[in-house]
């Protein structure tokens, strides 16, 4: 065995393990590299190093390309339909990115105890066909949101619909994720 084929194996007992720590879906990522070890120990004398490390570097951008599909959920993975949830709160932070955008409200209760909540929306190129800029949420504003909450209980919200200091209310949730309000479009249900 060369040094090449060692540190190639290597490379690829790393990257097999930093795949499947990161994948919701472990087990079947832990057959198909399974698999796919073996095929190529078996075939090990009939494959150059070259063709071997290209299968890899192949199969690594299939599966890191394949990886938002499995980070996108939809609503029902999530969050619990029968628990509505209006918050009334100053955003803290603003996370403009895909699959779902997020924001955290403080929100203070009647005993003046203060929650972060984080409230999830749909992604920015959903968000932006119904009117919202990157601007529209600035720090320290106050605003409304109905949602629902996650269904393990944390301070998790979908955000379905979220008020502006302006007044506007815009739909928030991903369209066609079959949460409330839902039809299939990206406008969601008339308000």
């Amino acid at each position: 065995m060369t040094l090449l084929s060692t540190s190639l194996e290597c490379m690829e007992a790393n990257f097999i393990d930093s795949i499947i720590r990161i994948s919701k879906t472990r087990s079947d990522l832990e057959r198909v590299f399974s698999w796919l070890d073996k095929t190529l120990k078996s075939h090990d004398k009939g494959i150059s190093m070259k063709s071997r490390a290209a299968t890899v570097l192949l199969l690594a951008a299939s599966v890191l390309g394949a990886i938002p599909a499995y980070a996108h959920h939809s609503f029902a993975a999530e969050f619990d339909g029968n628990k509505p949830t209006r918050l009334v709160g100053k955003i803290t932070r603003v996370e403009w990115t895909n699959p779902h955008s997020y924001f955290y409200v403080d929100v203070t209760d009647a005993k003046g105890v203060t929650t972060n909540w984080g409230c999830e929306g749909a992604g920015p190129g959903a968000l932006s066909r119904r009117g919202w800029k990157k601007g529209d949420l600035k720090l320290g504003d106050t605003i409304v949101v109905d949602g629902y909450r996650a269904k393990d209980g944390s301070h998790l919200v979908d955000a379905r619909r979220v008020t502006f200091p302006d007044g506007r209310t815009v739909y928030g949730g991903s369209p066609g994720d079959g949460g409330p309000g839902d039809n299939g479009t990206d406008q969601g249900a008339k308000q």
